[in-house]
Order: C-alpha cells, then sequence, then structure tokens
C-alpha cells in the first residue's frame, strides 16, 4: 500500500507531509548557494550567506533549483519518493509547461507510482463538504474560485497578482525611503516575517493617514554577521499598514485595476440569479493574508458594502497552511491519480 504526500509548492515556503501528518514541516524555496544546502535560519539578515531562489515574481524561474529543493525536502524527512503518490495543490494560474516538469520530475526521476494535481482553490471547500460555493484565496495570488456541485467553473474564476508578495515588495519601497536596504533573497525571508509579524489592514485608511505621524510598530529582529549573533529592536512607521492598503486600493502602487473585494464583487456579478443565491451562502476566504492583523474585518465590511445580497462569509483558521491540510482532508476517497503506468502511455494528463 503506497502512502500519499501532499507537496504545497509556493512562493515563499514549500509546505511537505505525509497525509497522516497533523501539519506539515516548512521548507522555503531557496538553496544556499554555495553549498546548495537548504537554509535552517532565513529570517534574520545573515550577512555572509547568499541564498539563490527557484521563485520570482511569483513564478518558477528556475526549475532545476527546484527539483534540488524538492529532493532536499524527502532527504530531511528519510522518505524515498519512489513508489509514493503525490498530491499537488495547483493554483488556477499555474502554466502546462510547470505541471508537465512537475510529471516528468515526478515519475521519471523520482519514479513515484501516481500523482495528483488539484485546483487548490476548491480543496478548502471540499475540505469542509461544501459542495457549492466561493473560495477567496489571498495568499499568493488573489484567486476566486466559484465551485457548484463539486466542479470548479474555471470561466469564471480569477487570479491576479494582488497578493502577499505585493505586500511584502511594497513594504520594502516603503522601508527603503526609511532608511533600511533590500537586496538579497534573505531578505525576501526577513520581509516577509516582518509583513506577517507586523503588519496591519487599517479599519478606515483616510483617516489612520491623518494620524500617520503617530503610528509606531516596534519588532525584534535576530540576525547573524561574521559568524557572530546580534539582536535589535526596530521601529517601523505607518509604512506597515500602507502596504497592506495596497491589497484594497492597487492604484496606490500605480495598477490599473479594482481592488480584492471589488474585483470579487465582480464575479458575483457575472454569476445569473440561481448561482448567486447559490454561492451567497458559503463564501470562504483563506490564505496568508488572511491572517495580518484587521484583514478579515475589513475586508468582510468592504465586500459587504458593495454586494446585493448578504453573504455568508468564513473564515479559514488555518491560514498558513490551509491548502496543505485541505488537501489532506480530501484525499480519504480522492479519486483522480494518474498512475505512472497511464502517464508513460497517454503523456501529461
Amino acid at each position: 500500500m503506497t502512502s500519499e504526500i501532499i507537496i504545497d509548492i509556493n512562493e515563499e515556503f514549500i509546505y511537505f507531509g505525509k497525509s497522516n501528518d497533523e501539519k506539515p514541516r516548512i521548507f522555503p524555496t531557496c538553496l544556499i548557494d554555495e553549498n546548495g544546502e537548504l537554509p535552517t535560519h532565513y529570517t534574520g539578515i545573515d550577512e555572509e550567506v547568499m541564498l539563490k531562489s527557484a521563485f520570482k515574481k511569483g513564478q518558477v524561474e528556475d526549475f532545476a533549483v527546484l527539483e534540488q529543493i524538492l529532493t532536499k525536502c524527502f532527504e530531511s524527512q528519510s522518505i524515498t519518493a519512489q513508489g509514493q503518490g503525490i498530491f499537488l495543490p495547483q493554483n488556477i494560474n499555474t502554466s502546462r509547461s510547470v505541471q508537465e516538469k512537475y510529471c516528468e520530475f515526478f515519475f521519471e526521476k523520482c519514479n513515484v507510482e501516481k500523482l495528483a494535481m488539484d485546483t487548490s482553490g476548491a480543496l478548502p471547500l471540499k475540505s469542509k463538504g461544501i459542495k457549492t460555493g466561493l473560495c477567496i484565496n489571498v495568499g499568493e495570488s488573489f484567486e476566486v474560485v466559484p465551485m457548484f456541485d463539486n466542479q470548479v467553473n474555471h470561466d469564471l474564476s480569477l487570479s491576479v497578482p494582488l497578493s502577499t508578495r505585493v505586500i511584502r515588495d511594497t513594504l520594502a519601497s516603503k522601508l527603503t525611503l526609511d532608511g533600511y536596504y533590500f537586496d538579497k533573497v534573505n531578505h525576501k525571508y526577513l520581509l516577509s516575517h516582518l509583513r506577517d509579524s507586523i503588519g496591519v489592514v487599517v479599519p478606515d485608511f483616510e483617516e489612520e493617514m491623518k494620524n500617520r505621524f503617530d503610528f509606531q510598530k516596534l519588532i525584534q529582529i535576530d540576525f547573524t554577521r561574521n559568524e557572530k549573533e546580534y539582536s535589535k529592536e526596530y521601529s517601523f512607521s505607518h509604512s506597515v499598514f500602507w502596504s497592506c492598503e495596497t491589497l484594497f486600493n492597487p492604484k496606490m502602487i500605480m495598477r490599473d485595476i479594482p481592488g480584492i473585494h471589488q474585483l470579487t464583487n465582480e464575479i458575483l456579478q457575472s454569476l445569473d440569479n440561481e448561482q448567486y443565491q447559490q454561492i451567497s451562502k458559503n463564501v470562504l476566504i483563506n490564505g496568508s493574508a488572511s491572517a495580518i492583523s484587521g484583514f478579515n474585518d475589513r475586508f468582510e465590511k468592504e465586500l459587504q458594502n458593495i454586494s446585493v445580497l448578504d453573504l455568508n462569509i468564513m473564515f479559514d483558521e488555518n491560514n498558513n497552511f490551509s491548502n496543505w491540510l485541505a488537501s489532506k482532508s480530501c484525499l480519504e476517497n480522492y479519486q483522480h491519480w494518474c498512475s505512472k503506468e497511464k502517464y508513460l502511455e497517454s503523456g501529461f494528463f
């Protein structure tokens, strides 16, 4: 009997674990450039260690590096990929070429027994036994995925690059103006740590900006330099809520697209009356951005204000690895596997 391994691959982290694990192990999507090993510490600024990333701007840039990282993930858990079943949650905008490379890596190089790729946006709904609903993922991309009778409607689905990465990059730009400097892959993880630790979505942005000079957030950061460990407290200004506001007002960063609440409403408005009635009963919000302080209240308020009907909005409690946990819940009766035999006969499925 084969075991099943869930691997949720994102720009910043890979969530990796067996289907009978309570939670996944978390690995960065980068390697130490000098020796090709996985870093054990990457939230602090290590001036001596250079990291090499597999991703750039939310997309896989170097699949060879990603293959090395995945191999290290298996090795660190003392797991042999051969003969396993691999489940890969996929964003709706994952390209066919990347999916083909996943098939080639796992079937031909790792010799796994079976592989499945499923739309990550639908998994949180399915894991809760919801057959018809709307999943809104605000993670490394912003996705709105309608599902009817367990089937994703890809024509109505939406994916745009308004995400936690946008918050991270905007935060970097704002903090640079405050005298900080970020230029390494290492700093990407530090910025992500800052975003998740001190980021805040305010209820009323215009009102908060009136008092922005009184706003202050403190955080202690550990880092190493010349093989010595240091700890320093940093003070951050209103940049921490200004950067989060870009999700609701992308024009702040020169992006001529609606905010995430408006994009969600556009999808809802594209449904016919019967579909709207069905969808409105189960609107699920998940993704790492929903763990940012104040996000859930603000998003629900903005969406309810512009929606025609009242929406039953739910928030996933396990924001950081909700897709991994949802995959785990769905695997018990999962049927849509592709065997290695079928792959060798027919190619990419």
